[in-house]
């Protein structure tokens, strides 16, 4: 055979071998570029709550899905792909989903928003898991129509005032039981003293109509900032010559107090009108003179504190030079004031005179004397029961008195780095204490003022020594959540309830993972009720009334020091109360 045929024969029994080699390293290639996985797609219908109507335009947006966080129930997220609008048969579809957890939100003109598996606003949400390359058909959406509310401001002559801010409010509970006003939205009042809250959710709102901030300085202050806050609204000042922020702030229908507030319940597409207020004009002053007793002076600086029984707090005017003081826009009613000096000359104590009690009827308060003199001083330690290591970390922490029958009286301090704390002034009244800012792991075990037990019973203080106890050796509760088919219930809400209701820094609440398991640690030793709801408004709970709806459904628990316990909750599905 010659040369060029043994070459021939060479490289035809080699081709097997090349191209097997030449597959080989396509393969490797192939296995070693990143697939880019298939996307996924959503699709569904908006329709109007009670109906199968469609409902057009409504935009849809998709975000990555976060944790409910109490804290910030309205923790904004990325956005997965750009947004969608519904279309005139109220249809939609998401393109191009990775998979993965997300949150869909649903807006609309005329409707309320709502987040997909939110039952209450604020509340948790559950994720919409999507798989690789998955369609989500027949997703139905239903979307409550808003609601309006609206009315007339006028003054006690029947005249319609211009530019009365007007606040629409929800009662809420923080997470330290304190029970307020959220403002959900303000508006002012036109040139006919009109006002409208339109595309309201349904729900139970409050209105208030008056000025927010009631200005108490002196006369010549008001008045520039008076016509400051005019010329910002837009209103002619001659066009009306009584001026918005010179009328007193009242709830509907008219009260001052906060608690004889009524509530307003706005339906599903309702337009309640006639929710009219008659303002009357700030009008009242208390003057007098602040002397500092250990001068026979007056004070180079004194703050002045005012506080209205049932009503809102705010600050006077001081005028240094003569020792003079005006609280002015004051209305009849009960009222609180006092002076004080936080900031004496150095080495001095705390100046303040007694708090004063003024009823105002029909008329100016002129006369009156603050005889300033040293304020007692309380001063105590914290103490580590527990992990020592941890317990270094216990600085500048806030040590809350708590009133429930004198609630302008709370404040805080803070501890000193080296764990001592002072309080400056003693407060009038009866008081709890607290501590709401401990580290993870720790509780507030004991609290004590010269002896007194001042952790589960208000009492009056006294200048003395106070002892605080931190602890780490609070109980510790895992547990799974089941709905009646004995499902695990994810992104729920669990809720321990203490059954001394006098004690609310004891609750304690959590939201239930994606497996439906939650813990909750550093549990005082006392005895407890667990409930866990699908749906319930963030904080309700510390409403006594709202737990009466649901005892039944609660778990008695008995926390014992560094108790540690496994349980299962039943949960109270949405709308369950019985």
């Amino acid at each position: 055979m010659s040369d060029k045929g043994t070459y021939l024969n060479t490289i035809a029994q080699m081709r097997p071998v090349i191209t097997g080699m030449i597959l080989a390293i396509l393969q490797a290639f192939i296995a070693a570029t990143p697939q880019q996985a298939a996307s996924a797609t959503i699709r569904g219908i908006v329709v109007v709550e009670g109906t199968d109507n469609p409902i057009a335009g409504a935009e849809l947006t998709l975000t990555t899905f976060k944790p409910f966080n109490p804290r910030y129930p309205r923790q904004s997220s990325a956005q997965a792909v750009p947004p969608v609008t519904t279309d005139r048969d109220g249809k939609f579809v998401l393109k191009s989903v990775v998979a993965g957890s997300y949150r869909l939100t649903i807006m609309r003109n005329g409707f309320a928003k709502q987040i997909y598996g939110q039952h209450v606003p604020n509340g948790p949400v559950p994720a919409l898991e999507v798989s690789e390359g998955e369609t989500v058909e027949n997703l139905i959406i239903r979307l409550r129509p808003a609601g309006s509310i609206s009315g007339v401001v006028r003054n006690t002559s029947g005249r319609s005032i211009a530019g009365v801010d007007v606040q629409l409010l929800q009662r809420v509970y923080s997470e330290t039981d304190d029970r307020s006003f959220s403002t959900i939205a303000s508006t002012n009042t036109n040139d006919r003293g009109e006002y409208r809250f339109y595309w309201a959710s349904p729900g139970l709102y409050y209105v208030r109509a008056g000025n927010d901030s009631q200005c108490r300085l002196a006369p010549d202050a008001c008045e520039q900032l008076s016509k400051i806050q005019t010329f910002d609204r837009g209103i002619e000042t001659g066009a009306n010559p009584d001026q918005a922020d010179s009328y007193r702030a009242v709830y509907y229908p008219g009260v001052r107090d906060t608690e004889k507030a009524a509530s307003i319940d706005l339906q599903p597409g309702a337009e309640l009108g006639a929710i009219d207020f008659t303002l009357e004009r700030l009008r009242y002053h208390i003057r007098g003179r602040v002397i500092d007793s250990t001068t026979g002076q007056p004070p180079s600086w004194a703050g002045i504190d005012i506080y209205e029984v049932g009503g809102a707090s705010g600050i006077g005017w001081y005028d240094y030079t003569p020792g003079e003081l005006e609280i002015s826009n004051l209305g009849p009613g009960t009222y609180w004031v006092r002076v004080s000096v936080d900031e004496p000359k150095s080495g001095q104590a705390p100046l303040a005179a007694a708090p004063a009690k003024f009823v105002i009827v029909d008329s100016d308060i002129d006369g009156v004397v603050f005889t300033l003199t040293p304020s007692s001083i309380i001063t105590g330690r914290i103490h580590v029961d527990g992990d020592q290591q941890a317990g270094k970390s216990l600085d500048d922490l806030d040590v809350r008195l708590v009133s429930k029958t004198e609630p302008s009286s709370n404040r805080t301090w803070f501890q000193t780095k080296d764990g001592d704390v002072t309080l400056r002034g003693i407060p009038d009244g009866e008081f709890r204490i607290t501590m709401p800012t401990l580290p993870p792991g720790f509780f507030l075990k004991e609290a004590r003022l010269n002896g007194v037990d001042l952790l589960t019973a208000p009492a009056a203080l006294q200048p003395g020594t106070l002892e605080l106890v931190v602890s780490s050796k609070g109980g510790q509760i895992d547990g799974v959540v089941w709905d009646d088919h004995s499902h695990p219930m994810p992104y729920v809400q669990a809720v321990l309830v203490p059954n001394s209701s006098d004690r609310p820094e004891l609750f304690k609440n959590v939201i239930t993972d994606k497996n439906g398991r939650f813990r909750m640690n550093a549990i005082a030793p006392s005895d407890y009720t667990l409930f866990a709801w699908e749906a319930i408004e963030l904080y309700s709970w510390f409403d006594p009334e709202v737990l009466k709806l649901y005892q039944a459904r609660g778990q008695a628990v008995h926390v014992t020091e560094s108790s540690r316990q496994t349980l299962d909750a039943r949960m109270i599905p949405a709308g369950d109360a019985r």
